[in-house]
């Protein structure tokens, strides 16, 4: 149903790329990355405005990012590749590719889920160097390394951070109880029920390590919050 075509072409970036911004401290070449991908993201979902459904879920999408995935330093995140499950009273209806999504919110800006790039900014960040026997063992007890691993793990752990703290002046990186997981978007959003005339719908979504259940009411053709749900995430 909805069709990312022309969003392959974003793939082309590479961890040699990146590796030059970061060393070179090219932030508007880092900026015009991401900016070309929200470009492409947000003319792809200019396409389906005309769908109903579509512009109904879209301004529940708005509803919650305003005061959940707003950053004094982020600019672009990811959008989730697809909505698993939703239901229009008690039919279930399904998407057949990604699900598209925009923000009026003018300082964020949306990019589409893309598998590749999620590769290459996970390459170019390092693995993670708390799951590393020789970082591990510094934050145990530092004192008893030997100078030379002291410096290796001291070494590995401004790496990630540096790094990290570089492509997230951009891209919205959500952590899961204090691991890296760019799979994820602000809101991994995991049900979307509305009733069968579409005046009232229910959204549960995850954010990190705790989540919730939005409920919501169309009234005078704007949606307004009736009540919010929240929860831990195990």
């Amino acid at each position: 149903m909805f069709a990312l075509s022309g969003i392959s072409g974003f793939s082309q970036v590479t961890k040699k790329q990146l590796d030059n911004y970061y060393k070179t401290n090219q932030i508007k070449e880092l900026e015009q990355t991401f900016s070309y991908l929200h470009d492409q993201t947000k003319a792809e979902f200019v396409k389906w405005t005309k769908n109903d459904t579509l512009a109904k879920i879209n301004e529940l999408f708005n509803m919650i990012i305003p005061d959940k995935g707003n950053s004094e330093n982020v600019s672009y995140f990811f959008l989730q590749p697809y909505f698993p499950n939703i239901f229009i009273d008690k039919k279930r209806w399904v998407f057949n590719e990604n699900f598209l999504a925009s923000t009026k919110g003018p300082q964020l800006k949306p990019i589409t889920y893309d598998p590749t790039l999620r590769t290459v900014i996970l390459e170019f960040i390092g693995p993670d160097p708390y799951e590393i026997p020789l970082v591990r063992n510094y934050q145990k007890d530092k004192d008893k390394m030997r100078k030379s691993k002291l410096k290796k793990a001291e070494r590995l752990i401004n790496d990630y951070e540096n790094k990290s703290e570089f492509i997230s002046q951009f891209l919205e990186i959500p952590a899961t109880w204090g691991k890296m997981d760019i799979s994820l978007v602000p809101y991994k959003i995991t049900s979307l029920k509305f009733n069968s005339d579409l005046t009232e719908a229910e959204i549960t979504y995850d954010l990190t390590s705790n989540g919730a259940t939005e409920i919501y009411n169309l009234v005078d053709g704007k949606w307004k919050q009736k009540a919010t749900i929240m929860r831990w995430i195990h």
